[in-house]
Parts: structure tokens; C-alpha cells; sequence
């Protein structure tokens, strides 16, 4: 204590016989220490933060099939940079954006010319993804060409929680239906393949796993998918 009140050159502490405590000069002193503690913190993180930057690009994604295809490329154009990956949600992307967590993001819609030109945004369209529904043969609905979310509100479904946006889509406008959730994809596959229950899927998911026949498929809207990269 006789150390810091040198360091300061002003009396900190008020002494008695049994009792010593803080003065005015050294309550100050706390609060200013405080705060620069949490700067120091802060630059720290900041200057960590710039070196991940300057050896990874990260990109947050609210759409995990669209990933593949780009981190090929990325990896192509900088192979001298590793790439890591985070499904994250819409609300939570440009944030990251903004504090450099991402160098980049997919998010599912155009934020808005106001959004990209406040932020000082590059957008690219990158896709479209279409929902859909993957009916059992039998299912009352599966022979007709479209269904919306509302038509199969109450069912019975499974749904693999590796979705992205998807996810938070399905459950608010199915609040009525139950979900069997499965985080491994295998057997995920395999719950399709020999369960009565309806899934969604999408085109590009298709793609990915054409083995999957025989049931039927009910087209959604699509949402297309805009990439955001951050212009220095």
C-alpha cells in the first residue's frame, strides 16, 4: 500500500490505530485502475484478434451447405491462410462482421442497401436454397406439387439440427409440431431412409445425398443467400 501511494504521490489510504480504508484520492484511484484494466483487456483481445486476421479467415455462415463450395475457392485464392467455419444465426452475423470475429458471412436475404452502405459492406449473391418437405410414399399430402409450413403444422417431424436459419424458420411457424432433432448426419440419412415421418431438405442437400429415393419431395420457397465481405 505504501508502494502504490508512492507510485501515485498522493496519500491513499486513511490510517487509525486498528483500521485502515480507502480515501478519496484512493476510491478514485480504484475506479480509474478499473478502467484500465478493462482497457488493457480489451487491447489484448483487439490485438489478438488482428493476428487470427492475419493468418485465418473466418467466416460465419447461417447456411452450412453453402460452405463447402466457397472455402474451395477461398483456399485456392489464399493458400497461405487456414479457414475455419461457425453455423451462427442471422442476428448474431453482422455483429460478428462488425467486431472482426468474421472476415465474412452468409447470410439468408439481402440486409438491405441502408444496412451495406452504414457498414461499409461488399455483397455478392452467392445461391439460392430452396426448403422442402421429404414425404413418405403414403403421407395425405404427398402428391400434391407445393406445401407451405402452415399445411404441415402439427406434424410429427424429424430435423437435423446442423440447419442454420432454417432451424429458428421451421420452429416459429410450426409451433404446433413436434421435432425429433439428430445432430449426426449418418444417422440422420438413415432415420430418412426407413422412418414414416415427413423432414425437410433442400435442393443443395439433395445434391449432396442423391441416394436418399423413393419418397416424396413437396417444393418450398426459396431464400436466396448473399455473401458479405467487409471492405477495408
Amino acid at each position: 500500500m505504501k508502494k502504490a501511494e508512492d507510485v501515485f504521490g498522493v496519500a491513499l489510504f486513511d490510517r487509525t490505530k486498528n483500521r485502515i480504508r480507502l480515501n478519496d484520492n484512493g476510491t478514485h484511484a480504484a475506479q480509474e485502475i478499473t478502467t484500465l484494466l478493462k482497457q488493457t483487456d480489451e487491447m489484448i483481445a483487439r490485438v489478438c484478434a488482428f493476428d487470427r486476421a492475419s493468418r485465418t479467415i473466418a467466416i460465419g455462415s447461417a447456411a452450412a451447405l453453402e460452405l463447402p463450395d466457397l472455402i474451395g475457392t477461398i483456399s485456392h485464392l489464399f493458400p497461405q491462410k487456414s479457414i475455419t467455419t461457425e453455423l451462427v444465426l442471422p442476428k448474431d452475423l453482422l455483429q460478428g462482421l462488425r467486431e472482426g470475429v468474421y472476415q465474412l458471412v452468409i447470410l439468408p436475404g439481402d440486409p438491405g442497401q441502408e444496412v451495406v452502405e452504414r457498414e461499409k459492406l461488399a455483397i455478392c449473391r452467392i445461391g439460392e436454397e430452396r426448403l422442402m418437405f421429404y414425404l413418405p410414399k403414403d403421407h395425405p399430402l404427398s402428391d400434391l406439387p407445393s406445401l407451405t409450413l402452415a399445411d404441415l403444422n402439427g406434424e410429427n417431424m424429424l430435423l437435423f439440427s446442423e440447419i442454420g436459419f432454417w432451424g429458428d424458420l421451421v420452429r416459429k411457424k410450426m409451433p404446433d409440431s413436434r421435432f425429433l432433432m439428430q445432430s449426426e448426419r449418418y444417422t440422420f440419412s438413415e432415420l430418412i431412409a426407413n422412418s414414416v415421418l415427413p423432414c425437410f431438405t433442400t435442393d443443395l442437400s439433395l445434391r449432396l445425398r442423391a441416394g436418399i429415393l423413393g419418397n416424396s419431395i413437396a417444393e418450398m420457397k426459396a431464400s436466396p443467400l448473399p455473401r458479405l465481405q467487409r471492405i477495408a
